[in-house]
């Protein structure tokens, strides 16, 4: 009896069995631009406002 069949295959880096042979490529070598992302600053900062829209809101709920 055969055990499953990720148990079958040989373990480590160079497993050459894999099943799903799709190539992974970065951006750059795909030819496209890096990833834009906002300031860790902006997004704080974004989240403290929301935060406090939220609780101003509920505190309006509990005052009526």
């Amino acid at each position: 009896m055969m055990g499953p069949k990720h148990a079958q295959k040989k373990a480590g880096r160079g497993d050459d069995g894999r099943e799903d042979e799709s190539p992974r490529r970065s951006r750059r070598k795909q030819g496209l631009p890096p990833l834009q992302y906002k300031d860790l600053d902006v997004v704080v900062r974004e989240s403290r406002a929301t935060k406090k829209a939220a609780q101003d809101a509920e505190r309006d709920v509990a005052q009526k």
